[in-house]
């Protein structure tokens, strides 16, 4: 797992007590209803979360974090999964 510079920035700013590497390990892919939550609360994912496989996928963490990857096992970005509840 990379973080991309974007990741980093938001990692910063949204889970300063949390370790990254620590919460991908103990990650999930995301079901249908939550790709869909993420698709309707973040317009700029709305077209990779709906439907068949676009190019990312998105993990959950036991901590809450969903993370946004493109391949090869990059983080393009994080979120709060209490934000898209």
């Amino acid at each position: 797992m990379r973080l991309s510079t974007h990741a980093k920035k938001r990692w910063e700013e949204r889970f300063p007590s949390l370790d990254p590497q620590t919460e991908w390990v103990n990650s999930r892919r995301v079901g249908k209803r939550l790709r869909r939550q993420i698709g309707r609360k973040c317009p700029g994912n709305k077209r990779y979360a709906l439907g068949m496989f676009s190019g990312r996928y998105y993990l959950l963490s036991k901590g809450g974090v969903v993370f946004v990857v493109a391949p090869p096992e990059t983080v393009i970005t994080v979120l709060k999964s209490v934000d898209i509840h």
